[in-house]
């Protein structure tokens, strides 16, 4: 059904039914029954009206005013003799039942809570049957000259106006959240009842009500419009219904039946059979509803087992320290992983506060829960740092922004029982009563000691990762720099060497010993910085990952090619060079292994004083071969070996102001060939023996 454009608010409700009201009551004087039925035929079709326009179950409340209009159009005097009297009859329990059912299921909830809602409510009016009966209405019928359809059907409305409230009121209590406008009914449903026992009184009397009963009837009919067109307060609710709610009251309405149906028996002598069979059916009741609430408290107590062994379980089998605290920060409770973490027995902290544990530097920087703001407002955990705490923690703490991030958990040491530390992620949360009140303080501290090692240990990682791509880059650089400069030294050293033979040959003229001194020291010095540039590019290019290339060569020629190169300058140096070497074949690149051999002999030279001796040595074993180089020199201190082989190498250079790249290249060399090279020394003065070891299998890179 289309919805009205016009919304009516409670404004527009009162003020029209208060004209019902006062039409009706204006009728009353002039004595205008039809003009007092009249208004409260429209408030009842009013009423329905506006319930069938707010939807849901409000359509079938609406359904039972619709059909009290047409009773008042019908049925103007409530005329029980009339001839129509049984139909309309009909029509208005009808009514009376669709009511009902639209209150019990008003708020759409579970079959079984509308079934006790049913039978709570049918316990209070048979109760007020018995009772009223008991104490008032059976003298009044028995004094009543009124015919038993009159006073059946006026008992009948005046007690199902009071099971309609009845079913209102346990809609309010029991509606979760709690529909407060369910509470206009319960009020509506008492303008009936005041207006049916105005009607009942005057029926067995046989006067008229001070008042026209029609304008009760239409203050109900208001109320009953100002609960469908009120916006429902859909709240939660502050604390749980009481519990003992469900036995007390059908208890106390059995006992107050009772002891009104033994005064009238007592009285009379007898009872009515009215007040017996409503007596038992108001015992059943009461038994079932106590049956009932047996089971649900059956239920209840499973649940709470079930829960308790989930608790159980969960604590005893977490990692993590499980713990309950009271307001005062003591121990209530602690899980049996303290044990395995702190090293305490959870009983021996029972009673103990929590701060005895936590580290003196903690605790100012750890705000305790118990005098500071909840850092969930929600569930009361601690307050982040920097935030102000709360007056009184026991009083609720507003909601953060929406958008806020949770202020990281505290990491915090706790003691050991041996002392020692122990770094631990603290959560809390406070535990609240039905009422909203704090009742405990729950803490799960994880051990996080090892993950903040591993962090450190990360960080360490990292720093010496970044330390080595620093070198790395540093190396690059250093690499780049020698081959650049080797290359801008190279140019100019070419031309230099030549006019230096050609002047030392005579080409240009002949020159006079002094001269001829000149051009000899030009062209050492020359050939050595040559020398020296060839290193540096060699080098260079060994750094930049040169590699060899692999022949079949033999190991003698190779030898022998490295040593007639040096044999001039050997004998010019007063130093016997002497070399053994049979034919070797072996896999290696020619050119890299002699200039390697030359570096070594030519390192010997420079360390070898006049009459010493040199011996070259090559041999080899199943798989590898090794070339020594052997001198009587000054020797090499023990401190200075690891260091002979690094580049610009003061230990390797240091008698003639070398560049210390020989023995550099001589190592890379026979790392790219797959070998290696060691030196010895018995120390200072008594000589060095440096030994290539290579593959006969040539390995490349």
């Amino acid at each position: 059904m289309a919805r009205l454009r016009f919304r009516p608010s409670l404004r527009h409700v009162g003020a029209l039914f208060t004209a019902l009201v006062l039409a009706a009551l204006a009728a009353g004087p002039l004595g205008a029954p039809g003009l007092r039925v009249a208004a409260a035929a429209a408030a009842a079709a009013v009423a329905g009206t506006l319930c069938l326009v707010a939807g849901g179950r409000w359509r079938i409340v609406a359904v039972g005013l619709l059909g009290f209009a047409a009773a008042h159009a019908l049925w103007p005097g409530h005329d029980f003799m009339a001839p129509q009297a049984t139909a309309v009859f009909v029509v208005v329990m009808a009514g009376f039942l669709a009511i009902e059912i639209g209150v019990v299921f008003l708020d759409r909830p579970r079959l079984r809570d509308a079934a006790i809602r049913v039978i709570d409510a049918m316990i209070l009016v048979f109760a007020a049957v018995v009772t009223l009966w008991s104490l008032a209405l059976h003298a009044l019928v028995d004094r009543a000259d009124v015919s038993p359809p009159i006073v059946r059907g006026t008992l009948t409305f005046l007690f199902t106006d009071l099971y309609v409230g009845a079913l209102a009121a346990y809609t309010w209590i029991g509606s979760a959240p709690r529909r407060d406008n369910v509470l206009w009914l319960v009020a509506g449903a008492g303008a009936w009842f005041v207006a049916d026992t105005a009607a009942t009184v005057a029926a067995l009397q046989g006067t008229g009500g001070p008042l026209p009963t029609e304008a009760f009837r239409i203050a109900g009919y208001a109320l009953f419009a100002a609960g469908a067109v009120a916006t429902p307060s859909t709240a939660p609710r502050q604390h749980s219904a009481w519990p003992w709610f469900p036995v007390a009251v059908p208890t106390t309405l059995l006992v107050l039946a009772t002891a009104t149906g033994s005064y009238a028996y007592l009285r009379d002598g007898d009872l009515a059979p009215a007040v017996f069979w409503n007596a038992v059916v108001l015992f059943l009741a009461v038994v079932l509803r106590h049956a009932i609430a047996f089971g649900d408290s059956l239920r209840v107590s499973r649940r709470l087992a079930e829960s308790e062994e989930r608790f159980r379980t969960i604590t005893e089998q977490s990692v993590d320290i499980i713990a309950l605290h009271d307001l005062d920060g003591r121990f209530v409770y602690v899980s049996p992983a303290v044990e395995g973490v702190l090293g305490h027995a959870p009983g021996d902290l029972v009673g103990r506060a929590r701060s005895d544990l936590l580290h003196p530097g903690d605790r100012p920087a750890v705000p305790d829960i118990m005098l500071e703001a909840p850092a969930d407002p929600s569930d009361g955990g601690p307050a982040a740092p920097g935030r102000p705490p709360a007056a009184d923690p026991r009083e609720p703490v507003a909601a953060p922004t929406e958008g806020v991030p949770p202020p990281p958990r505290p990491i915090v040491r706790m003691r050991h029982r041996d002392g020692h530390w122990v770094w631990t992620e603290v959560a809390t949360r406070v535990v609240r009563d039905a009422a909203g009140r704090p009742r405990w303080i729950l803490s799960v501290a994880h051990d996080v000691t090892g993950r903040l090692e591993a962090e450190k240990a990360l960080r360490r990682s990292t720093e010496r990762e970044q330390e080595f791509l620093a070198l790395r880059l540093m190396d690059r650089m250093k690499t780049r720099f020698l081959n650049q400069a080797a290359h801008q030294l190279s140019t100019p050293l070419t031309p230099l060497r030549l006019e230096a033979d050609m002047l030392s040959s005579g080409a240009l003229g002949d020159l006079s010993d002094q001269q001829r001194n000149a051009v000899a020291v030009i062209d050492r010095n020359v050939r050595r910085l040559h020398r020296t540039v060839d290193d540096m590019l060699l080098a260079a290019r060994l750094e930049g990952g040169l590699r060899p290339r692999i022949r079949s060569v033999d190991l003698a020629v190779v030898v022998g090619d490295a040593a007639r190169q040096l044999e001039g300058e050997a004998a010019a140096r007063g130093v016997a060079l002497h070399v053994e070497a049979a034919s070797m074949p072996m896999e290696a690149d020619p050119v890299l292994l002699t200039e390697a051999v030359s570096e070594l002999i030519e390192n010997a030279m420079r360390f070898t004083p006049r009459g010493g001796f040199i011996r070259v040595r090559a041999a080899s074993d199943a798989a590898d071969v090794t070339v020594e180089v052997r001198d009587d020199g000054t020797g090499i201190p023990a401190e200075s070996i690891p260091l002979l082989f690094e580049t610009f190498s003061e230990a390797a250079d240091r008698s003639e102001g070398g560049a210390g790249l020989g023995l550099f290249i001589v190592r890379r060399v026979a790392e790219a060939h797959g070998g290696s090279l060691h030196a010895q020394s018995e120390g200072a003065g008594r000589g060095s023996t440096f030994t290539i070891r290579l593959p006969i299998k040539g390995a490349e890179g």
